[in-house]
C-alpha cells in the first residue's frame, strides 16, 4: 500500500504532534496491522520534512530520519497545516529536540561547565510558511511540553544563520558559541547554576595528569557558526601518549551587532 493513501491529517491529529522513538501517536488503531501501517506513513512524513529541512542548511546528510528517532531518546515536534493541500493536511514544520552531556566553557567563571542540557538538533520551517509565526509557535509549544521556562536553559548544536536571526529576533541576544559546534545564549550558565545549585557542574582549568578523564578543552577563535566550521583540535600520538595542557582562550565573536532584530526577510523560522 502507498504511504499517502491516507492523509496527513488522518495520521497526525493535533496542530503540533509530538513523536517518540515508538513511532506511535495515541490515536493510532488498536489493532495491530493498523497501527504499523500508520507508523509506515508517518515514518514517510518524517522522512519527507527532515529531508527538506536538510536541503534548506545545505547539508548532505539528513539529520532528521524516522530511523535516527528511533535509535535515540529525542523528542520530535511536527506542524501541520490542516487546511493546506485541499484539505488533507500538509507538515510545515519541525522541531527535534534531546539531551546530551555536553563541556562546554564559561567565560565569565574561567571554567569548563559540564551536564547534560536539553538540546536543539534541528529546526524547520518550510519556506513558503516563513515569517508567519510558525517557528515561535514551535519553539513556545515545545518549551511549555518540556518544562523550559527561558531559552537560556538549552543548547543549539551548530545553528544556522537563519536561526541565529530568529534568536535575535526574538529573544534580542548574540549567541556564545563553543567549540565543539554547539551555542548558548547569554545568562546560559547562571541558569544552569540556579537550577542545579548543590551540583558541582564547573571545572577549573584541567592539568595533564587529568586529561585521560575530562575531554581536551582546547578553544580556538571561532569566527562562525556551523556544523562544519568548527576548527579540530591538533591530535597526535605524542599527545595522546604524554598529555599536554590545556591552551584554552576565550575570545569569542559574536553575531554582527548589525543584524536588525526587526528585519525578517532573511529568517528560516
Amino acid at each position: 500500500m502507498d504511504a499517502f493513501m491516507i492523509s496527513v491529517n488522518e495520521v497526525l491529529h493535533d496542530e503540533i504532534s509530538v513523536v517518540t522513538n515508538t513511532l506511535r501517536l495515541p490515536h493510532f488503531p488498536a489493532d495491530h496491522k493498523k497501527a504499523s501501517y500508520f507508523s509506515k506513513c508517518l515514518t514517510k512524513i518524517i522522512d519527507d520534512i527532515g529531508e527538506m529541512s536538510s536541503k534548506a542548511q545545505n547539508i548532505g546528510a539528513t539529520l532528521t530520519t524516522a530511523n535516527k528517532l528511533q535509535n535515540s531518546q529525542h523528542t520530535l515536534y511536527l506542524l501541520k497545516e490542516a487546511a493546506a493541500n485541499g484539505g488533507k493536511g500538509e507538515v510545515i514544520g519541525l522541531l527535534r529536540v534531546g539531551s546530551r552531556h555536553l563541556y562546554l566553557y564559561d567565560d565569565q567563571k574561567g571554567k569548563t561547565w559540564e551536564g547534560s542540557p536539553l538540546c536543539i538538533f534541528d529546526f524547520y520551517i518550510m519556506e513558503n510558511r516563513q515569517h508567519c509565526g510558525f517557528g515561535k509557535m514551535l519553539l513556545d509549544f515545545m518549551m511549555k511540553d518540556k518544562n523550559i521556562k527561558t531559552p537560556q536553559e538549552f543548547a543549539i548544536d551548530a545553528p544556522s544563520k537563519k536561526l541565529q536571526q530568529f534568536l535575535h529576533k526574538y529573544f534580542a541576544c548574540n549567541l556564545i558559541p563553543q567549540g565543539n559546534n554547539y551555542c548558548v545564549l547569554p545568562g546560559f550558565f547562571e541558569t544552569q547554576r540556579r537550577n542545579t545549585p548543590d551540583s558541582p557542574t564547573s571545572r577549573s582549568p584541567v592539568s595533564p595528569a587529568h586529561t585521560s578523564s575530562v575531554p581536551p578543552t582546547t578553544t580556538v577563535r571561532v569566527s562562525q557558526f556551523g556544523r562544519y566550521s568548527a576548527v579540530k583540535p591538533k591530535c597526535t600520538i605524542s599527545t595522546i601518549i604524554h598529555g599536554s595542557p590545556s591552551i584554552r582562550q576565550t575570545t569569542w565573536l559574536p553575531v554582527p551587532s548589525e543584524v536588525n532584530p526587526l528585519n525578517t526577510s532573511m529568517m528560516s523560522v
